[in-house]
């Protein structure tokens, strides 16, 4: 069978038709398996199960039409069918062909009887080949139901594989790789949403951290050396914020921020000297240690993220002119 993929109506339009189609060999089945006009069973063997089979085949073309777009496709993009996209398509869709072969198998079960046993003089009269063959579709269906049954865990542990990849994903998508912190978009969606839905006036703030003189780390002592800086500047922010509500983010090369969520006005200065007591990274195999400068924005009502970050940045300005520390008794606007 040709693989398919279509968007918008072509694949509504293939989901419908597949869909009528069931409904059709269902009323099919019916007829195979009841006389309307003398409403009474009337089995016609293989026709009913022929119809059954197609019924159970379109249900889950239906099915798998309208969720994922497509019936089969190969792993590598490209239509076609292999044991893993069967295997795929049997575990999602397990419920209707699980009721599928039920039917089936009791077909199967009414097949075998009818064809060893006459009812009419209500003695044994086995038909042979009909009854082979309908015992050899006794055994086939219980064994496929058997076969789903045992699936059904691999479904649920397939279903929490994919879940933890797509979080993993997620995770990575989010992530700094040489911090472990958040990087730039992640950190700044993350606090753009905090503004707009819980921010109160004087409790939360942003600190923006420039790490002094970083170049000259990349230049004397190599990237290695700047990259374990970097690191370790991470270590040191997660470690300081481990008690506290907040979000660490590497927005660039040795620029870092801290949104701190839950925060008085009057705690953001003690906060802020934290910071620059703990920015002391000292460099591998020498006696230099590294620092950083720290900008602070308080926020006040009305603010955005952007609005926050101009005077957080406004105020490291300010604060690399004095080495990473604000001039004694120089107040800076928040």
């Amino acid at each position: 069978m040709k693989g398919m993929e279509w968007k918008g109506r072509r694949v509504m339009s293939a989901s419908l038709l597949m869909r009528v189609l069931a409904v059709l060999a269902g009323i099919w089945t019916v007829f195979e398996i009841f006389d309307v006009e003398d409403m009474a069973l009337d089995l016609n063997m293989p026709e009913a199960m022929l119809a059954a089979g197609a019924t159970t085949i379109f249900c889950v073309a239906g099915a798998a039409l309208a969720g994922e777009g497509r019936i089969f496709r190969l792993e590598d993009g490209r239509p076609g069918i292999s044991l893993a996209t069967l295997r795929a398509l049997t575990v999602r869709h397990a419920g209707v062909i699980r009721l599928g072969l039920t039917v089936l198998t009791l077909l199967s079960a009414v097949w075998f009887t009818d064809e060893i046993y006459d009812f009419e003089d209500m003695r044994f009269d086995p038909d042979i080949p009909e009854a082979f063959f309908a015992a050899a579709f006794l055994v086939f269906f219980p064994r496929l139901l058997f076969w789903m049954r045992n699936r059904a865990p691999l479904s649920d542990a397939r279903s929490d594989t994919e879940k933890s990849l797509l979080e993993e994903l997620r995770r990575k998508a989010e992530t700094d790789e040489l911090t472990g912190l958040y990087n730039k978009s992640a950190f700044t969606e993350k606090v753009r949403s905090f503004l707009a839905e819980w921010a109160k006036d004087g409790e939360c703030a942003l600190f923006m951290i420039d790490m002094d003189n970083f170049k000259s780390v990349n230049d004397t002592y190599g990237h290695l050396t700047g990259d374990y800086v970097l690191a370790e500047t991470g270590k040191t922010l997660r470690k300081l914020f481990a008690e506290r509500k907040a979000w660490l983010g590497r927005v660039g090369g040795d620029e870092f921020m801290v949104f701190v969520c839950q925060c008085h006005r009057a705690e953001t200065a003690g906060i802020e000297d934290e910071l620059r007591a703990g920015l002391n990274i000292p460099i591998p195999d020498s006696s230099e240690v590294f620092t950083g400068s720290v900008g602070l924005a308080v926020y006040e009502e009305g603010d955005t993220f952007d609005s926050l970050y101009v005077r957080a940045d406004r105020n490291l300005y300010e604060a690399k002119k004095f080495g990473g520390r604000p001039a004694e008794g120089r107040a800076f606007s928040l």
